[in-house]
Formats: structure tokens, sequence, C-alpha cells
């Protein structure tokens, strides 16, 4: 019976030592992943765009950012370098630095001379060299220079926007740009009212009608806004002009009359209000004299 409980006590020993031993064995490895993953940088995710304002001014905006999940987290302070690539080389435009939306942007003069490809086509990139934080990417976008325009024509009672689009061909010269997708807006206070979206013919025009019920300042001004969006070949371009075709509204403040929802009540309301406050106030002072009366008579009765 001993011998039984000892070889059991053995077995016993033995077997949570083996336990022991598996233990240690997965769980070092496990916690060295474990640290292998907090200490791994982290993934880096860029978006390149391109942009023509109505002065000719390009703009390159990369922003940069990280991923988890749902959870877009911008990279601040984060040094990116744009370049133009052209036949033979690529050229450096320059190094900016986030700001604290994870936004880079890079300004370029309409003077300033790109590399010439053949039809004015442009390749950007955009390239950060990360850290011991964030792994290194980069975002490219080709583009096609594009030459937007329109004028404001009236005939009659019709307003209309006509709208021209041009690129350049591979003898650099002008050519018209075929089929482009061409937004019409009107600036309003806070957003943009769209009036219209229209394709560019063979060659390389359209026109948009122009509504004639749209408010304007106080002499009828309008900012009439011509723009592609988010083209492929193209990136973003824009032009701007203002125009004396709304009606004219005037913006100067009017007295309202006295109302419950003016910001001045109406006049009984403000007699009744002084006539019951009068009252209370009156009556918390009438209820001090009688009890100051009383006492006085207790005092005297002594």
């Amino acid at each position: 019976m001993k011998i039984q409980i000892i070889n059991k006590y053995l077995f016993n020993k033995v077997y949570y030592k083996i336990l022991f031993i598996l233990f240690v064995i997965y769980s070092v490895p496990a916690r060295s992943e474990d640290n292998s993953k907090i200490n791994k940088p982290i993934k880096s995710r860029m978006y390149l765009t391109y942009d023509k304002l109505t002065d000719g001014t390009k703009v390159l905006t990369a922003k940069l950012f990280t991923k988890d999940g749902k959870i877009f987290t911008p990279i601040v302070n984060a040094p990116v370098c744009f370049s133009v690539e052209n036949d033979t080389s690529t050229l450096e435009l320059g190094i900016i630095s986030t700001d604290k939306e994870g936004l880079a942007l890079l300004y370029l003069s309409k003077h300033y001379q790109l590399p010439g490809n053949l039809g004015r086509a442009y390749i950007f990139h955009a390239e950060y060299s990360g850290n011991d934080e964030y792994i290194p990417v980069d975002g490219q976008v080709e583009i096609k220079d594009l030459l937007l325009d329109f004028k404001l024509a009236e005939k009659d009672s019709e307003k209309t926007i006509e709208i021209t689009v041009n690129e350049y061909s591979s003898e650099d010269t002008l050519v018209p740009a075929y089929d482009v997708e061409i937004y019409g807006y009107v600036k309003r206070l806070y957003s943009l009212l769209e009036i219209g979206v229209e394709y560019s013919d063979d060659l390389g025009m359209t026109s948009i009608e122009f509504p004639g019920d749209l408010p304007g300042d106080s002499i009828g001004n309008l900012t009439v806004i011509i723009k592609v969006e988010d083209s492929d070949i193209y990136g973003n371009v824009e032009k701007i002009k203002d125009i004396n075709w709304g009606i004219p509204v005037s913006y100067k403040e009017t007295k309202t009359p006295r109302a419950l929802w003016a910001d001045e009540a109406p006049l009984w309301m403000i007699i009744a209000v002084i006539v019951i406050l009068a009252g209370a106030w009156f009556n918390f002072f009438l209820a001090i004299f009688k009890l100051y009366k009383v006492r006085k008579l207790g005092k005297i009765r002594k």
C-alpha cells in the first residue's frame, strides 16, 4: 500500500514537472512574438491628388495616415518628398512636412517650367521615407495638362455658360479634349450649388444653361465655378469667374416686430412680468414689515 502511494506521488511530481516545462516552452516564444508585434513599425498609407487652380497654379496634395479597422489616424510632422518624372530622369520639387491633418501641400506657380514630356503628360511622385515607427510609403499620379476656359453668353432671355477644354498633342500643339466630364457650380454661402453636368464634344466644347432665379448680392453678382473633378487623366481642374446674373437681394437688417419668437418680447408680456414681479416683491417686504411689527409689539408688552 505504501509503495503504491509513493509511486503515485512520484508520478504526480513528474507529471507536474512536464506540464511546467511545456508551459515555459510555449509561453516564452509567445511573449517574444508579442514583443516583436509591439516593436514592429506601423503600416502607413498615402493618397496623392493633383489640382489646377483658376490662376494656373498646380497643387500636389499628399495625405499621410494609418488605418486601424475603420479608424484613420493622420501622421503629423512627417517629411514628404515631391518629385516629377520626365522622359529620362526624375526632378525633385521639394520636401513638405505634414500638418495636424496629415496633409502636405506643394504649390507650383503657373510660371514654373516642368520637364516636358510628349503631350505634356507628367508623372508626379510623393515619397515618405518612414522611421522606426512607420513603414515607408509613396504615391504616384499621372496627369495630362488640361486648359479649361469658359465665357458667359446671353442671347435674348437665355443665359448659357460656353465651355472649352483643350490639351496638348505629341507635337506640343493645342487640340480639343474629347468626352471630358465638366461640372458647373454657383458659389453659395457655405457650399456649391450644382447647376449642370455636361461632356465636351469633338471640338472640346460644351455649354451649361444658367438658371435665372438665383439670388445674388445687392447688385446681383454671382461666382460661377466650372470644374473637372477626380479625372484619371486630368486630375482636378477649375476655373472661376464673377457675373451679375443673379437677382439683386438686399441683406440689410430690418427691425422685426415684437413677438414671442423675436429678440424683443411683446409690450403686454413685459408689463405683465413687471406687475407680477412687483407684486411678489411687495408681498415679500410686507411680510418682513409685519414680522418686524410683531416683534416690536412683543417687546413693548414685556
